[in-house]
C-alpha cells in the first residue's frame, strides 16, 4: 500500500489520464512528462519577479507581526505564477483540449478562489465551501469518477 497516497481512477472521457502507469513504464512518455515539468518550472521561475511586482503594486502582501516569522512584507500571490506556468504548459502540450476543458475550468476557479483569499483573507469555511462547489461542478459536468480514496494509516 502506498503511504499517504490518494488514488483516483479517471476513465471514459479522459483515457489519457487513466493509463498513467503505462505511460510511466514507457521511456519516451516518462521523458516527455519530465520535460513538461521542467518547462513549467522554468516558466514559474521566469514569472517570479513580475508576480512579485504585481503583488507589491496592488498591496497583496502579508505584513509581519508577532505571530509570523517574516520580518519584511511578503507577497501573497505566489500561486499565480505556479498556475500560469501550469496553464501554459497544458495549453502547449499534446493533450486534447476538449478532454481537458472541464478540468481546466476547475483549475481556473480554484486559482481565482486562492487569489481572493490572498487579497481579502477569506474565512476557512468560505474557502472550503468554494473548493467543494468547484469540485462538485467538475465531477458532475464531466464523467470523472472517484473509485477509491486511500486514507493514510487506515488503508
Amino acid at each position: 500500500m502506498r503511504y499517504g497516497s490518494y488514488r483516483f481512477l479517471l476513465y471514459k472521457k479522459y483515457p489519457f489520464l487513466s493509463n498513467y502507469r503505462q505511460c510511466l513504464a514507457e521511456r519516451g512518455c516518462f521523458i516527455q512528462m519530465v520535460l513538461y515539468g521542467m518547462v513549467a518550472l522554468l516558466i514559474s521561475l521566469f514569472l517570479y519577479f513580475p508576480v512579485k511586482w504585481f503583488a507589491l503594486s496592488f498591496q497583496v502582501i502579508d505584513q509581519p507581526s508577532h505571530d509570523k516569522i517574516h520580518l519584511k512584507p511578503v507577497p501573497r500571490i505566489g500561486g499565480l505564477a505556479i498556475f500560469i506556468s501550469f496553464f501554459l504548459t497544458v495549453i502547449f502540450s499534446p493533450i486534447l483540449w476538449k478532454d481537458m476543458s472541464v478540468i481546466m475550468l476547475g483549475a481556473i476557479a480554484i486559482s481565482l478562489l486562492g487569489l481572493m483569499d490572498d487579497k481579502w483573507t477569506l474565512k476557512p469555511t468560505q474557502k472550503l465551501a468554494g473548493q467543494v462547489l468547484v469540485v462538485l461542478y467538475v465531477m458532475l459536468s464531466s464523467e470523472i469518477v472517484i473509485m477509491k480514496v486511500a486514507v493514510p494509516f487506515l488503508g
